[in-house]
């Protein structure tokens, strides 16, 4: 594209930043949609989380250029993240896959704190599935393997995060 087309469409540097921005943004809502349609809840919420960590990591440039010239994308954008947000949230909840406590403000808010805190992706997706598994329901009682067994209820409670953990490791180990 030739100078004058860009200059043209884009007034401003601001304005060319934005711009590529909002596209990104726009996809990551896409992507959220595709998942929403292609995966059953919770594995959709799990991956557009972790296009969303490379999105972050990938336009980091991006929002510091932002923040240097004052350009400061449009409530739409956040909008627009936290729709998306909120509908694969929504759907993971009806069917216990995630915390009733988690809210669609809380995931854009997790991606950017793993992301801000690592130039690694591999570790920021590292960090994230740590949270992910963070982010599961609760156990009831009823859920505990030995809950009705007379233990009391620190014991269950504690035994049942031991075989989740088992459950996890083994999970990783092979």
């Amino acid at each position: 594209m030739a100078a004058g087309t860009l200059h043209r469409h884009f007034r401003t540097r601001d304005d060319l930043l934005l711009a590529v921005f909002g596209e990104r943004i726009e996809a990551l809502c896409e992507a959220a949609d595709a998942l929403a349609d292609e995966q059953e809840p919770a594995r959709a919420l799990a991956n557009w989380l972790r296009t969303m960590v490379d999105h972050a990591a990938t336009d980091n440039g991006l929002v510091e250029a932002l923040a240097l010239t004052g350009a400061k994308p449009d409530m739409e954008c956040a909008a627009m993240i936290s729709d998306a947000a909120s509908g694969l949230l929504h759907r993971a909840q009806e069917r216990n896959d995630v915390r009733r406590d988690v809210t669609a403000d809380d995931l854009p808010r997790l991606v950017i704190g793993i992301a801000m805190s690592t130039d690694d992706a591999a570790q920021a997706h590292h960090i994230l599935t740590l949270a992910l598994e963070g982010l599961g329901p609760r156990p009831t009682r009823a859920q505990c393997p030995i809950a009705n067994a007379g233990a009391p209820p620190w014991f269950t409670s504690a035994a049942w995060w031991m075989l989740k953990a088992q459950t996890i490791v083994g999970h990783f180990t092979g």
